[in-house]
């Protein structure tokens, strides 16, 4: 097996032990009633796009600064996203549609990147959704 694949599985299991762990703490805690916590994950991804904003038009050669301001803040509002999700469901189901993102990155890699897909490849992604949508309605 390569070795990115290894890297790919350990953090699969990894993010898999603390979804579980994340499930067990929600399950038991209640958030503070009377918070929007949508719009709080909203605000965290417009502050991020604010930030992003303000060190382009100060002109800095932040590349690094931008793609870690936009990572830690999308990270933060999916991670409150994650909670909510969590509160309410099953934790076997919030994973499947946490694992969309593959679809997703997939998806915009295509335009992003230039990234091609054999037929196998996008069947796969086809079935995953198929499978997905079978789950959850």
């Amino acid at each position: 097996m390569e070795d990115w694949l290894w890297y790919a599985v350990a953090a699969m299991l990894l993010l898999a032990a603390a979804n579980l762990s994340l499930k067990t703490f929600v399950k038991d805690y209640s958030l503070p009633q009377g918070l929007d916590y949508g719009a709080l994950a909203l605000v965290l991804l417009g502050s991020a796009l604010l930030g992003l904003g303000c060190i382009r038009l100060l002109g800095l050669d932040g590349s690094l600064l931008q793609t870690a301001l936009l990572v830690v803040m999308f990270s933060l509002a999916g991670f409150a996203c994650v909670v909510l999700a969590l509160q309410g469901g099953k934790v076997a189901l919030v994973t499947a549609v946490l694992s969309m993102s593959t679809v997703v990155v997939a998806l915009a890699s295509v335009q992003l990147f230039g990234d091609n897909f054999s037929v196998k490849e996008a069947l796969a992604l086809a079935f995953s959704v198929i499978a997905l949508l079978a789950l959850v309605i």
